[in-house]
């Protein structure tokens, strides 16, 4: 309690209520983000022209299937349920930018640059809260919190970094050495 009364000063949390409000709506995004692209991922590995994205594709299913599993622990541990409370905006963006795959571009080069974007979007939304989410439980020091956190994130770290590498590939394989 003593934490909490110590960084009121600093606008961070000053209760444990408020901690897990501010936890548990950020908690909320992730899982909003995992849902959205747990429900377009099959569709958009089978839409997907480029080898190297259909193989990260299935990858990032088979991690965000796990994430889920492990959101849903975090939400046992903090006495809550998943609830898309708090997410609109988030999802309207996300769905905004689905669209796109198929409605503005046409032919699988701008489409295959359109699922990266969607996915990219989306990845950024889910760090922030993700990262928000690390901090409230290193204040608080929960440790089994900041546990299943790293583990999530040990997952989702890579797949920027990863997308990113294959929009240069996909580039380059239809563009050659050209700048898009």
């Amino acid at each position: 309690m003593k934490a909490f009364q110590d960084e009121r000063q600093h606008g961070l949390p000053s209760s444990p209520e408020q901690f897990r409000t501010l936890a548990i709506r950020h908690l909320n995004r992730i899982y909003c983000v995992r849902s959205h692209i747990s429900e377009r991922l099959q569709d958009l590995i089978g839409q997907s022209d480029f080898a190297g994205l259909q193989v990260a594709l299935v990858e990032t299913q088979l991690s965000v299937e796990q994430q889920l599993a492990r959101l849903y622990g975090i939400y046992l541990l903090m006495d809550s349920v998943p609830a898309m409370t708090g997410c609109d905006e988030l999802t309207e963006l996300m769905e905004s930018d689905y669209a796109t795959i198929y409605g503005q571009f046409a032919g699988p080069v701008f489409r295959d640059l359109a699922v990266l974007f969607y996915l990219q979007t989306a990845e950024s939304a889910a760090m922030i809260s993700f990262r928000l989410l690390r901090l409230l439980a290193a204040q608080m020091g929960n440790e089994r919190l900041q546990g299943l956190l790293a583990e999530i994130c040990d997952g989702v770290v890579a797949y920027p970094l990863l997308f990113s590498a294959i929009t240069e590939k996909h580039g380059d394989a239809y563009f050659g050495n050209q700048d898009i």
